[in-house]
């Protein structure tokens, strides 16, 4: 097996920011930062992602997929998955995912991914990738702000991780991500994508921009894009952006919530 080059930082503002510098200079496919802390996390849509000293694991790698960017926009979904094998693979728990690119574990989030692209002007080909993966391992649930404290979670949130635990995710994470990137075009992984969600067949709270409406969701396409039916039985293709689900009655993505006669399979 080929060596992942890695950097280790003590504290950083944001994995993602030095590993964007970092493919910017031409360094290769596979190189991963890695940090104890991060002092400004990125997340989704600007957001901050809470990266408290040494109860998490932060990582960002940067990825030279030979691919076209309609093929490059399953990145997110790929990872999804291959995280959550790597945190099976090491922890005894399930993982699922949230739409788009949340794991969640006992119905509360534990991870959070980030992906951002930088793309050849000429050539339309999506040069290198950066994917930053927040996650939460042993952060004590009396430490997560009191806006998150609800809806968020760790592996082991009593502190009884293993002492090698952490550098365990780190590996196995990079084996699987690295794995799953290199199946891109065959699209294997997006079955496991649909078995793992939490939200095909729920009646969901879809926030767009200032609007709330209830739907129900029904597929995810070979895009990744989330395809729901609304209560007025408008059907709607959502990609990533600027959308944020909650489930539409108690807010509880532990209890199932799923009505089988409203779930297309595929």
């Amino acid at each position: 097996d080929a060596t992942i080059p890695i950097l280790y930082f003590d504290t950083v503002d944001s994995t993602n920011r030095i590993a964007k510098e970092l493919a910017l200079r031409h360094a290769e496919h596979g190189t991963l930062v890695v940090a104890r802390e991060q002092t400004a996390g990125k997340g989704r849509n600007g957001r901050s992602f809470f990266s408290p000293a040494s109860t998490g694991l932060y990582m960002s790698m940067i990825l030279r997929p030979d691919v076209i960017s309609s093929v490059a926009i399953r990145i997110t979904t790929a990872v999804a998955v291959a995280v959550c094998r790597a945190i099976e693979s090491v922890v005894p728990v399930e993982a699922r995912i949230k739409w788009v690119n949340d794991i969640f574990v006992n119905g509360k989030k534990v991870c959070g991914i980030l992906t951002e692209g930088i793309t050849g002007f000429e050539s339309g080909r999506i040069e290198s990738i950066v994917v930053g993966i927040g996650l939460n391992v042993s952060t004590p649930v009396h430490s997560f702000p009191t806006e998150i404290r609800s809806i968020a979670t760790s592996l082991y949130p009593d502190g009884s991780l293993q002492p090698n635990m952490r550098n365990q995710l780190a590996a196995s994470i990079a084996t699987q991500v690295l794995s799953a990137v290199s199946e891109i075009e065959q699209m294997s992984f997006l079955s496991e994508y649909r078995k793992r969600s939490l939200v095909l067949g729920r009646r969901l709270a879809v926030s767009q921009g200032a609007s709330t409406y209830l739907a129900t969701a029904k597929e995810i396409d070979n895009d990744g894009s989330l395809i729901v039916v609304t209560d007025d039985n408008v059907r709607k293709i959502l990609n990533s952006g600027e959308v944020s689900l909650r489930p539409a009655y108690d807010g509880n993505w532990n209890s199932t919530g799923v009505d089988n006669n409203n779930l297309d399979r595929v």
